[in-house]
């Protein structure tokens, strides 16, 4: 039992390192062979399907490919652009701004996903190198994580073990306090 669980683990995380086969395929065929060899049930198999905390954080990466199929992301970086107006510092403090807004409403992970694209047009439209704007945007959406419950899903994972333990929930900006 013990030794067919190794070799799982040991074949996943060679998967994912092999990065060859997308990581939610190595994470669904994990569940299946779990559950052919009979370590876990169907009902532990699919369980994690319809937590409500896996949902929120789908959801959340809906939001943010919404965002970029529409053009919300494409008109964000084109007024970032106007309003930058040619002053570099200017298109940092603003790209910061939106990266920590949309960071504290999306997720940090849906965040990077959505303005990723659209950072890079920014940069190259204003004559920058890549990297003065990726790594400014990517340090204003991990610090912005500690602003609400919805900026991790680490955050709304513990507010949904601190109510299940029966502590009470966290407030939607409770974690701004320690942030």
């Amino acid at each position: 039992f013990l030794a067919m669980l190794v070799a799982v683990f040991i074949g996943a995380l060679g998967r994912f390192i092999w990065n060859k086969v997308p990581a939610v395929v190595v994470a669904i065929c994990v569940s299946l062979v779990l559950f052919a060899t009979g370590v876990l049930s169907a009902g532990q198999v699919l369980a994690g399907l319809g937590d409500p905390t896996v949902i929120l954080i789908a959801s959340l990466f809906v939001i943010a490919a919404g965002l970029e199929s529409t053009g919300v992301t494409a008109w964000a970086g084109q007024v970032l652009v106007q309003r930058a107006a040619g002053s570099e510092s200017r298109a940092y403090v603003l790209l910061l701004l939106l990266t920590a807004l949309a960071t504290a409403t999306i997720s940090v992970n849906a965040t990077v996903a959505a303005l990723l694209p659209m950072t890079i047009v920014v940069s190259m439209r204003m004559g920058l190198p890549t990297s003065k704007m990726l790594l400014p945007m990517v340090f204003a959406s991990h610090s912005s994580t500690m602003l609400t419950l919805l900026g991790a899903p680490l955050n709304v994972i513990a507010a949904s073990t601190a109510a299940d333990a029966g502590y009470g929930g966290i407030g939607f900006f409770e974690f701004a306090i320690a942030g």
